[in-house]
């Protein structure tokens, strides 16, 4: 799965990585855990997450 934004995900371990275009870019996240990683952000979606995630330009990035 990728979209523009450079998401991607990993079956292996049920993340989605997301890639940015700069690596200081804030992502906002509702019910979602997410670490940093050194190319951008890994998402794994909990149970109770909602299924996107919205960017600093109000992007939806769907999980």
């Amino acid at each position: 799965m990728k979209n523009n934004l450079g998401m991607h995900y990993r079956k292996r371990d049920n993340t989605i990585e997301v890639t940015t275009p700069k690596k200081k870019e804030k992502l906002y996240f509702d019910g979602i855990s997410a670490t940093h990683t050194s190319y951008g952000i890994r998402i794994k979606p909990s149970e109770y997450a909602s299924s996107f995630v919205v960017d600093q330009w109000g992007h939806k990035i769907y999980c």
